[in-house]
């Protein structure tokens, strides 16, 4: 058996996720690929994807196919400078408290400037503070301004070259499951070789802006799908990957040698972890021509960047109603790594 990937014999048959772990996919499918490939994409660019869906995946405490809660976001920047941490269910804190005395020449302390998170946190730091310039507890509390300031971060999702290469990469597998001899053929040569090794003469992934009707017979409010077409005359293979129900990519395979029409779908809704294959509803979805989103780009750009905001006040709109509803801090506790 050949990888379908590296082209090199399967030593070491493993599961592979058809969606990503981290954006819950269950469905997973052995004999494509060696398990170091299989490694190779877990360090590589399945790491990259989900690292770009993470912001989102936190303010929804969206679990990955094993339970788990996704880990905690660390040094996101704010804009002062300083740096915020994330945490599942959205909870933002300052990554570490920030403290700045001036001295005056004389040496003595007369002012300190200071976030601190916690109240219990402050009187550690106002210890510190008196033991190392001396300073009269009375003296530092008529001088101090208490004052508490909520800590808000701007949820941005950013999808590098390595992110889109794992999107190419889950519509081949969903496509290879189905038809593992064509994908192996030199046809999908170009296509292996842009998710294998980052090379590629021609665009295999493009940003779409949102023209499917998604929402029709979904599973939940912000569903994945991915969505493989193959037409029966022209062979041409393209797919649509769609994440939290806003953010839509088309994908371009190639050109099946012996066209044999046919669609292949899966669908999951990551809060309540159901998910459905090969659903008519699913299949009946149109996938956009990637040959007119190539000719389109900057149309495709905005259309791609309007999306983005909506799903921004879609997500924040869902985190409340979880937390209202006490989904948002119950179930299992354990984390992904």
């Amino acid at each position: 058996m050949i990888d379908i990937f590296s082209g090199d014999p399967i030593l070491k048959p493993t599961l592979e996720h058809v969606l990503l772990n981290s954006l819950g996919g269950r469905l997973q499918v052995i004999g494509l690929v060696d398990e170091d490939t299989n490694i190779g994409f877990g360090k590589g660019i399945d790491a990259a994807l989900g690292q770009a869906v993470q912001p989102i995946r936190l303010l929804l405490n969206a679990k990955g196919d094993r339970g788990g809660s996704p880990a905690t976001l660390n040094n996101i920047p704010l804009a002062d400078g300083r740096q915020a941490t994330m945490e599942s269910g959205g909870r933002v804190t300052l990554a570490a408290p920030r403290v700045i005395p001036e001295i005056n020449p004389d040496g003595k302390l007369t002012r300190i400037h200071g976030l601190a998170r916690s109240d219990r946190e402050l009187a550690q730091l106002t210890k510190r503070l008196r033991k190392e310039h001396s300073i009269a507890l009375n003296d530092l509390l008529a001088s101090t301004q208490h004052r508490s300031e909520a800590v808000t971060v701007q949820v941005s999702v950013t999808f590098t070259s390595d992110a889109q290469r794992c999107i190419a990469k889950m519509a081949a597998v969903l496509y290879a499951q189905a038809r593992p001899d064509s994908f192996r053929s030199s046809a999908f040569n170009n296509v292996r070789r842009y998710v294998y090794a980052a090379e590629t003469s021609e665009p295999h992934v493009m940003p779409l802006p949102t023209t499917v009707d998604y929402a029709s017979n979904a599973l939940g409010p912000v569903d994945h799908l991915l969505l493989v077409h193959e037409d029966g005359s022209t062979g041409c293979v393209e797919a649509l990957v769609a994440l939290f129900g806003e953010l839509h990519f088309g994908v371009y395979l190639g050109n099946a040698p012996l066209p044999n029409a046919g669609s292949w779908s899966y669908r999951i809704d990551q809060i309540s972890g159901r998910d459905r294959s090969d659903d008519h509803h699913d299949l009946a979805l149109t996938v956009p021509s990637f040959q007119h989103a190539v000719a389109n780009p900057q149309q495709c750009l905005e259309g791609f960047a309007q999306a983005n905001e909506r799903l921004k006040g879609i997500v924040i709109t869902l985190r409340d109603q979880l937390r209202r509803a006490g989904k948002a801090t119950h179930g299992d506790t354990a984390s992904e790594g």
